[in-house]
């Protein structure tokens, strides 16, 4: 089974937005184009909505974010980053909330997967016959091991494994596992 990471805040709009350049974001992080040099030259920035408070955010381990990515703590990283360093790369952030900023890490997924089954996922029909997905329906057994990955079709989805999940259990890290939808 797969699984979206959730923050652990009882708001479940609560997101962090994209302040930095999100084209060359957009491109780097979800598209896999290009390099992170330009990330010598700027600092990524996320500005914290309604549902997360600087006690939240000085707990968290991971956010949800407006954008395709998972933002994690430096306490994920140093427990996990090594077992996952096939999977992700991590680049340090900040995280504005009420006027106090916050060290967190962007990740960078690595490895892509077919994640959504098409057969079963809805798609909304454009008037010029494309197809857009609608409703993602997952596969229930990835086509191979990973604990996070990005779908091969779909960049801006990802998910992770039951692995990772078990390993989020088993290291106390204050993250919400939520199994994805894989039937009608």
């Amino acid at each position: 089974m797969l699984y979206s990471l959730t923050g652990n805040v009882s708001k479940e709009t609560a997101i962090v937005d994209l302040v930095s350049n999100a084209n060359r974001f957009h491109a780097f992080f979800l598209a896999g184009a290009g390099d992170d040099k330009f990330l010598q030259f700027t600092s990524i920035q996320f500005n914290a909505q309604e549902g997360y408070s600087p006690s939240v955010l000085s707990t968290a381990d991971y956010l949800e974010a407006s954008i395709g990515v998972p933002i994690v703590s430096k306490t994920f990283t140093d427990t996990l980053g090594d077992a996952m360093r096939n999977d992700i790369a991590f680049y340090p952030c900040e995280v504005n909330c009420a006027g106090t900023v916050f060290p967190f890490y962007v990740g960078k997924i690595l490895t892509y997967a077919q994640l959504v089954n098409v057969e079963i996922s809805d798609f909304r029909q454009l008037t010029d016959g494309r197809k857009v997905l609608r409703f993602p329906r997952y596969n229930t057994v990835a086509e191979k091991d990973f604990f996070i990955a990005r779908d091969q079709d779909y960049p801006h989805l990802f998910a992770a494994s039951e692995a990772l999940v078990s390993l989020i259990q088993v290291k106390g890290l204050s993250i919400g596992c939520k199994p994805l939808p894989h039937q009608h």
